[in-house]
């Protein structure tokens, strides 16, 4: 019967009579010491940073004004159209939402730590663009149709409101591409809504109610956005609380479809 091969390493030495303080390595020896000693290090390495890594908040990428013009256009399709009715107005957007001071020189008063306020003629798409923004590294929010927010306050009452007057629930792809914690609303088509709407014996003006909350409770100003039709004057009327010391200028940015600016939906 064949012999099985000893799996013991023949020493080129005796090993009853040799020195061991004199015994060196066998060039093959240093080869597997060497890797063993390198592998151990190099492990040694990937667990301190790994454990940095988790121990730090993520970078995020900071992205440009031009980068979020790409965005928009793939966000937005080929169906919509970008032309002299608002071109300016998405362009000022993408510096706003990509924190570039470049959108406070456009226009005296505009400032990165108040919200938009979007206002133009029926159909001109600022309910569009506006969702289009919604996932943004300045901060992201949610969109809500004043109308919708009515119907709840009809249905359940003044407590349905309490939701609007804090920060927001974030789409998954905020906190995914950007970390953040919470978020703002932007209000849809204020001004649309009923100017005393009422859930059994109560009344409220639930967008003046909303907007008067938000000034006053620690929400900053660029966690406020909204769509209009109304101008300037007609917001001021319509809530009043907002035309005291000028707080409507104080909490928006006002970006300002031109009044002839096409109806998209026809």
């Amino acid at each position: 019967m064949p012999q099985k091969q000893s799996s013991v390493m023949v020493e080129s030495y005796d090993l009853k009579t040799v020195d061991p303080e004199t015994v060196e390595l066998t060039e093959e020896e240093k080869a597997d010491a060497l890797r063993n000693a390198t592998e151990k290090k190099r492990a040694k390495i990937r667990e301190y940073q790994y454990k940095i890594r988790i121990s730090q908040d993520p970078v995020t990428k900071q992205y440009t004004a031009d980068e979020y013009w790409i965005m928009f256009q793939k966000i937005v399709g080929p169906d919509f159209k970008i032309d002299k009715w608002n071109e300016k107005i998405i362009n000022a957007l993408c510096f706003y939402f990509s924190k570039d001071t470049e959108f406070e020189s456009l226009k005296e008063g505009f400032s990165l730590r108040k919200g938009l306020l979007l206002y133009g003629p029926y159909g001109c798409g600022k309910s569009s663009i506006m969702a289009a923004f919604r996932v943004n590294q300045n901060m992201s929010y949610q969109c809500q149709s004043v109308l919708r927010i009515e119907d709840e306050y009809t249905r359940n009452g003044v407590e349905s409101l309490e939701r609007y007057y804090k920060y927001s629930d974030l789409p998954a792809e905020a906190t995914a591409m950007f970390r953040q914690k919470w978020g703002g609303f932007c209000f849809d088509d204020i001004g649309q809504e009923e100017m005393d709407k009422a859930h059994y014996a109560n009344r409220v003006n639930v967008v003046s109610e909303i907007l008067k909350r938000r000034y006053y409770v620690d929400i900053p100003f660029n966690y406020t956005h909204a769509t209009t039709n109304a101008d300037s004057a007609e917001m001021s009327t319509r809530y009043p609380f907002l035309k005291n010391s000028g707080r409507l200028k104080e909490m928006f940015n006002f970006i300002r479809f031109s009044p002839d600016a096409p109806n998209r939906r026809k």
